[in-house]
């Protein structure tokens, strides 16, 4: 006795073109009923999921922070490197003196072009934005009173 076949072996299976590359192929129904089956292979997957998330740069993919809107490149060794602060050191062709960072002058973290960088302190940074925040009638009274309320209990 031979082993069973089934007669319809694609029976829910589904043709889908892939966001990707654009080539066509089946994929199985209830992944497309989990919302998944947008790449035909794993090369496309990496490749047309980042397209949403991040930014390549030097050959470097820098993913999207969605919390804070940076972009931030994963180093070998686990640390991690800002695009901002990667453009300017490689266009100063130095690296960010201690205590410094680098601060977008218009503030819009998005806008990562090297004349929109400049290196400041941490201090004066710090000192830049609280004054900014004030002009803008935020109210640093309940943050005081929190961070208080904290460091004495």
């Amino acid at each position: 006795m031979g082993k069973w076949k089934n007669p319809h072996p694609k029976r829910n299976w589904a043709a889908k073109e892939c966001e990707c590359c654009g080539s066509e192929f089946e994929i199985p129904q209830w992944k497309l009923n989990q919302g998944k089956g947008k790449y035909c292979s794993k090369p496309c997957y990496r490749i047309g999921s980042r397209v949403q998330e991040g930014v390549e740069f030097d050959g470097l993919w820098f993913s999207k922070d969605q919390r804070s809107g940076y972009f931030w490149h994963k180093t070998p060794d686990k640390t991690s490197v800002s695009l901002h602060k990667y453009k300017w050191e490689k266009h100063h062709r130095k690296p960010t003196p201690e205590g410094f960072v680098i601060h977008h002058k218009d503030h819009d973290n998005l806008n990562n072009d090297v004349s929109n960088l400049e290196c400041v302190s941490i201090s004066a940074h710090a000192r830049y934005h609280m004054e900014k925040r004030i002009a803008e009638g935020y109210d640093w009274k309940p943050s005081l009173e929190k961070a208080q309320a904290a460091r004495w209990t």
